[in-house]
């Protein structure tokens, strides 16, 4: 099942990356008042230009269709064995993937949106990606799920100028967010976010340890 990439945007920076590796980002987190722990993770998963499309079309005819959303399939059987295969797929070690994942084990109290926790962890993300010798030369695009509302996405686009503003990161660095719907490559930082919440939250290794040897934790 082959996917076309329509975002006009995306398509343009991957004609013109002059890296040979691409980060996908996602999130996830829990800052409720209620609960007695407070995280924030943010997951990157690298995939190799050369490889895009296959691995893109690979997670697309595992999924059997143009959506995903890990959350909501691990709530059914038929949902939990689809997330196992693709783990399995995303950490075979015969691919080129590589998992970044970055966790604020506890958040303050007083970031009650998460916002300040995912400013820490999307600056150490972007400075540790964008590292020479990181996956080769270090990785100028990175494509992040759109953000609603705009002022969200715009804090994100503010997070990457002022690293460039302090000399931490090149102009050169390609930040772009886009719809999952857009780019199925989305997929893989939210399968890697949600077996790694497994693990931290329930104590469940079952989903965490199918990619655990493709990941690094910073």
């Amino acid at each position: 099942m082959n996917f076309t990439v329509r975002n006009t945007a995306l398509a343009q920076a991957y004609a013109t990356v002059n890296r040979d590796s691409v980060a996908f980002l996602d999130e996830t987190y829990d800052v409720d008042p209620m609960h007695d722990s407070h995280f924030y993770v943010m997951t990157a998963v690298v995939v190799k230009v050369a490889d895009l499309n296959y691995v893109r079309d690979g997670i697309v005819e595992l999924v059997g269709g143009n959506y995903w959303h890990t959350t909501q399939s691990l709530r059914t059987e038929q949902g939990r064995q689809r997330t196992h295969e693709l783990l399995e797929y995303l950490g075979d070690p015969a691919g080129g993937e590589t998992c970044v994942i970055r966790h604020t084990v506890e958040v303050d109290l007083g970031d009650r949106d998460g916002e300040s926790a995912r400013k820490a962890c999307l600056e150490e993300l972007l400075t540790y990606l964008a590292n020479p010798g990181f996956h080769g030369p270090g990785v100028t695009l990175v494509v992040l799920e759109r953000r609603r509302p705009s002022t969200s996405a715009t804090a994100d686009a503010s997070t990457k100028t002022g690293l460039v503003a302090q000399g931490l990161l090149t102009r050169a660095i390609q930040m772009l967010q886009v719809s999952p719907s857009d780019e199925p490559l989305l997929w893989l930082p939210d399968l890697a976010c949600s077996a790694y919440r497994q693990q931290i939250v329930h104590g469940n290794r079952d989903y965490f340890e199918l990619i655990e040897q493709i990941t690094e934790l910073i």
